[in-house]
C-alpha cells in the first residue's frame, strides 16, 4: 500500500462518515490496481447514499469485471436476490398527468433486449440545484408548467412533451438539470447512452434505438434522457459511414413518432457540441427547444464547493472568496480544486502525524492552481456565435458572451 491510501484509511478510522475522504481512497485504489478493495468503498459510498451516478457506473463494472454480481446490483440499487423482469414492464402509477411518484424501480429496464435503459438514481428538483435563476425559469415556462397546466397551454396551441437541448461546457450540470427537471415533473428518468447504443452489426444500432423509444412509451408519463446528443445525431453531411446516416434518420423518425404515439414522452437530451448535431433534429416538432446551460454562477459555486466540502473535517472556511476567485470553473473544475487542497492537507497530516483540518489557506493555495476548463468552449462557441449564428439559434451564448465579466476573462485568453 502508498503513504497516501495509509494515510487515508487512518482518517477513515477516526471518521468513518468522511464520504469525501473514502471517495478519495476508492479513487486511489483503482490506481493502484486495488479493485476489489475499491468496490468495497463505493459499497460503503452507495449505502451511505452518496454515491453519484458516474462512480455508479464505474464501480458496477469494477464489480462486473472480478465478477461480483450481487455487489454489482447492490450498487445499481438493485436487490440481489430479485432477478431481472422477463417481460415489458410498465409504470404502475402512469397516467396522463404530471404528479406521478418515480417507480420504485431502479436499474436496467429489459423491454425485448433492451436492457441497457438505466432509471438514473436518485431525484432531485430545483431546490437542489444552487443558483442558475435564468435557466430554471425558462425550464419551468417552457417544460414544467405545460405539464402542470395541460389544458390550458391547449387552447393555446402548446402541448406538453416533445424535446428539448441542454447545452453548454463540459461538467456544468446538464445531466442534474436532466434530474432536476425529472423531479420537478414529478416524473421517472431513464438514462440513453450513446455506448448502449452503438453496435459494430450491421443494423443493431438503429434496432436499439428503436427498442429504446418503444420502451418509453411503455414507460410513459416519464422523461428519456439522450446524453451525448451530438454522438448520436452528429450532422449527416459531415458523415462517412452510411450507419451514422441511417441512425440519425431513425432518431428523427422515432421523435416525429412515425408509427407510434409518444405522448407523455419528454424527451431531454444534452449535448457539449450542440453545432456538430444534424440540423434537423433541431427543427420544430424535434429538439426546437434549447436551452444554454452556463458555468456555474457565483451562487451555484458556492453551493458546489458547500456540497463538496459537507463531510470533510474543516476550521474557518469562507466559501464567498472562493467562490469570487473562481469564476467561469465548471463544476468539476470546482471539485477539482477541493480534491486539490485535501491532497496538500493529507501532506500535512503525513508529516506531522496528526489529522489538521482542511483552512482557508489551502483553498487559497489550490485557487490559485486552478483555472476555468470552461474558456477554451467558449471561446469555441464565440467562433460560432459569430460565423453560424444562422437564425438566431445561438443567440443565449452570444447574450452571455456579452456580459462583462466573460468578456474580460475571453480578452484575457485572446492576449495570452
Amino acid at each position: 500500500m502508498t503513504p497516501r491510501i495509509d494515510a487515508l484509511r487512518a482518517v477513515l478510522r477516526e471518521d468513518p462518515e468522511s464520504h469525501e475522504i473514502r471517495r478519495m481512497l476508492a479513487e486511489a485504489l483503482v490506481g493502484e490496481g486495488e479493485d476489489s478493495a475499491a468496490v468495497d468503498e463505493y459499497l460503503v459510498l452507495r449505502q451511505a447514499g452518496v454515491l453519484g451516478d458516474e462512480e455508479a457506473r464505474a464501480a458496477v463494472d469494477l464489480a462486473l469485471q472480478l465478477e461480483r454480481l450481487d455487489d454489482a446490483r447492490t450498487l445499481l440499487g438493485v436487490s440481489p436476490e430479485s432477478s431481472p423482469p422477463e417481460t415489458r414492464p410498465t409504470n404502475p402509477q402512469a397516467d396522463n398527468s404530471v404528479g406521478l411518484s418515480s417507480p420504485e424501480r431502479t436499474g436496467p429496464v429489459d423491454v425485448q433486449g433492451t436492457d441497457f435503459i438505466d432509471s438514473i438514481f436518485g431525484t432531485i428538483t430545483f431546490a437542489d440545484v444552487g443558483g442558475l435563476r435564468d435557466v430554471k425559469k425558462a425550464v419551468d415556462r417552457l417544460v414544467i408548467q405545460p405539464l402542470r397546466n395541460p389544458d390550458l397551454f391547449a387552447k393555446y396551441g402548446k402541448h406538453a412533451g416533445g424535446g428539448v437541448l441542454l447545452y453548454g461546457p463540459p461538467g456544468c450540470g446538464k445531466t442534474m438539470m436532466a434530474r432536476a427537471i425529472a423531479g420537478e415533473a414529478q416524473l421517472p428518468i431513464y438514462n440513453l447512452r450513446i455506448e448502449d447504443i452503438v453496435d459494430p452489426y450491421f443494423g443493431v444500432s438503429e434496432q436499439r434505438l428503436a427498442g429504446a423509444f418503444d420502451a418509453a412509451r411503455e414507460l410513459s408519463p416519464c422523461v428519456l434522457f439522450i446524453d451525448e446528443l451530438d454522438a448520436m445525431g452528429y450532422a449527416r453531411s459531415q458523415q462517412n459511414s452510411e450507419r451514422g446516416r441511417a441512425l440519425v434518420e431513425i432518431l428523427l423518425q422515432q421523435l416525429d413518432s412515425v408509427g407510434n404515439d409518444n405522448t407523455g414522452i419528454l424527451v431531454l437530451a444534452a449535448s457539449n457540441e450542440p453545432w456538430d448535431i444534424d440540423g434537423a433534429l433541431l427543427r420544430p416538432g424535434r429538439f426546437d427547444r434549447t436551452l444554454f446551460v452556463p458555468p456555474p454562477d457565483q451562487e451555484a459555486r458556492i453551493a458546489i464547493l458547500e456540497s463538496a466540502l459537507a463531510d470533510v473535517p474543516q476550521q474557518d472556511l469562507r466559501l464567498k472568496p472562493v467562490a469570487d476567485s473562481t469564476e467561469l470553473c465548471s463544476g468539476a473544475d470546482l471539485r477539482g480544486l477541493i480534491d486539490r487542497s485535501l491532497e496538500e492537507v493529507l501532506d500535512e497530516a503525513l508529516t506531522s502525524g496528526g489529522e489538521p483540518p482542511l483552512r482557508q489557506a489551502h483553498l487559497v493555495t489550490a485557487v490559485q492552481e486552478t483555472r476555468p476548463t470552461t474558456v477554451t468552449w467558449l471561446a469555441r462557441a464565440r467562433n460560432h456565435v459569430d460565423f453560424g449564428n444562422v437564425g438566431g439559434r445561438w443567440d443565449e451564448i452570444k447574450r452571455y458572451l456579452k456580459q462583462r465579466h466573460v468578456a474580460k476573462i475571453l480578452r484575457a485568453q485572446d492576449q495570452s
